[in-house]
């Protein structure tokens, strides 16, 4: 089963986040969004998804800030559980969760 590549759009314009796909992209870099005509893809922050869905069922993306309360994992220096990220690509091609201090 080959996985669908998802992303979103941030436009500043409108302050609205829009989900697309590599199949909504046409000639020229521009997105076909349902409800708009077209959207050009740059200057836009565009974020692609991990596939993993938060508590609430609704997709993660990079860019993301998740906090994550550990089961199995305390700080040594405060005792903390619980800890406040943003979910960043690496370049070895894995997202991953860097911990905000």
């Amino acid at each position: 089963m080959e996985r669908i590549l998802k992303f979103r759009v941030w436009d500043e314009i409108t302050r609205c986040l829009y989900p697309f796909t590599f199949q909504d992209v046409g000639a020229g870099g521009f997105i076909f969004i349902k409800g708009l005509s077209v959207v050009p893809l740059l200057p836009f922050n565009i974020t692609q998804s991990t596939d993993l869905l938060d508590r609430d069922g609704k997709e993660i993306y990079k860019g993301d800030i998740l906090s994550y309360i550990s089961t199995e994992y305390e700080d040594e220096e405060t005792g903390r559980t619980s800890c406040i990220g943003e979910v960043v690509w690496y370049d070895n091609f894995c997202f991953a969760f860097r911990y905000k201090d």
